[in-house]
């Protein structure tokens, strides 16, 4: 039960479906007045999107007063009736860059259709999915200023040594990061632009998990659309499930996995075009769902 300056009010305690959370084209047209530095909200329900402005922390929330500064009221958007606390997460701006944080809340929050624990910051990315209970959110903002470089967690979910060999650096994760800088290439192609190398700036091994740190240094496309569409798939899809999809419909699914990814990289190309790009890219994204090597951007 949560308390307000207006009385006592309750959160309803909701069950969330967990499906692919539904796309939103609105980011990049909204992208083009936005400051650099704000945020901009954009609500499933609601045409008008909500802008913070150069924000340190935010609280999403209900019920808050006129004291409570830094907040975003989400109850006049229907948050009470999706299952939102009265704080139910925040987002923070740490070294530049945008993290979010869910606040012990009563239905969870989710990432890209990954749930978060609470009291853990995750970094976010432009066109970043949120749900708050089943109340849904995408931000937007000005990457660039905002993100430099990344952080990636590589795990074997194979491996039958966690001792970082230079064979198993060359035969497994190498081959992963090859991928990863293959689908760049794509991308690159697909938006008419000069190849974007993948720079990674160091590889660190851990001694008492199975996972390898590698720091990238630049900002590369592949790595926020692997962040969206690949690694939700890969939890949706296990490799290690009794029921596993027949081979045809497993191709299936994978054309359109990349059918949507493309559409999200350049929703404006030709039937011709497309269905070219979707041919290149459809090994590739086959390769990085199907890899046994996991990625993640927290340990």
């Amino acid at each position: 039960m949560e308390m307000s300056g207006i009385g006592v009010h309750t959160t309803l305690n909701i069950t969330p479906s967990i499906s692919t959370l539904q796309e939103d084209t609105r980011c990049q047209e909204y992208l083009k007045q936005l400051p650099k530095g704000d945020i901009c909200i954009i609500f499933e329900k609601k045409q008008t999107p909500i802008i913070l402005h150069n924000i340190a922390e935010t609280v999403l929330g209900r019920f808050f007063d006129d004291s409570e500064n830094n907040s975003l009221d989400l109850d006049p958007y229907g948050g009470g009736a999706y299952g939102v606390s009265r704080r139910h997460a925040r987002i923070i701006c740490v070294d530049d860059k945008f993290v979010f944080e869910d606040l012990n809340s009563t239905n969870g929050s989710w990432l890209n259709g990954q749930r978060i624990p609470s009291g853990t910051t995750y970094p976010l990315m432009s066109e970043d999915q949120i749900w708050l209970g089943q109340f849904k959110m995408q931000v937007c903002f000005h990457q660039g200023e905002n993100v430099k470089g990344n952080t990636l967690f590589l795990y074997d979910t194979i491996a039958t040594s966690k001792n970082l060999s230079p064979d198993r650096l060359l035969t497994q994760f190498a081959p992963y990061l090859k991928t990863i800088s293959d689908f760049q290439a794509i991308i690159s192609e697909c938006l008419q632009l000069d190849f974007a190398e993948v720079n990674i700036g160091k590889i660190d091994a851990s001694d008492s998990d199975d996972y390898i740190v590698v720091h990238i240094s630049n900002n590369p496309e592949a790595i926020h659309l692997i962040r969206k569409w690949i690694s939700p798939w890969k939890r949706e899809h296990p490799l290690d499930t009794e029921d596993d999809m027949d081979p045809s419909e497993q191709k299936n699914a994978l054309v359109q996995l990349t059918s949507k990814i493309i559409a999200d990289i350049a929703p404006d190309l030709t039937n011709e075009a497309r269905f070219s790009i979707i041919e290149k890219a459809l090994p590739v994204v086959t390769k990085l769902v199907t890899d046994s090597i996991e990625l993640s951007f927290e340990v």
